[in-house]
């Protein structure tokens, strides 16, 4: 999770050596004045293999 003000950019947008998923979604709570969420969460999943079809 990383706070809205410390968002990684490059690490999240950036470019990937390998098979990569990036899940970016809101979170760190919700400032009900403001109407906006604190944050986001952020998944980070890669290719770990493969399998024949068979």
């Amino acid at each position: 999770m990383y706070a809205a003000d410390a968002f990684p950019d490059k690490k999240v947008y950036g470019r990937a050596s390998r098979p990569e998923l990036r899940l970016i979604t809101c979170g760190g709570g919700f400032d009900k004045a403001k109407q906006e969420y604190l944050g986001n969460v952020v998944v980070f999943a890669h290719l770990t293999g493969t399998k024949p079809r068979h």
